[in-house]
């Protein structure tokens, strides 16, 4: 990876399916040579679990990806 993700696009939220569901949001995720797109989309979270983004960064000149996922809430913690 040689760079930066480019900046987030634009989207719409539409409305959710149900009073339960957890938006999220678009991200650029790296295939392993290059960016792709996820688009934003509503997800029905696991039990006691909350959505964290993905994080982009550098350390020493080389820039790193880091997947976001599902973790334990702190709550359910």
């Amino acid at each position: 990876m040689n760079g930066p993700p480019p900046a987030p696009l634009q989207e719409d939220r539409p409305a959710p399916p149900s009073a339960t569901a957890v938006w999220v949001s678009g991200y650029w995720h790296w295939t392993g040579a290059q960016y792709t797109w996820i688009p934003g989309h509503w997800e029905h979270a696991p039990p006691g679990q909350t959505w964290y983004g993905p994080r982009y960064g550098s350390s020493e000149g080389t820039f790193f990806y880091q997947p976001g996922g599902w973790k334990a809430s702190a709550r359910a913690r």
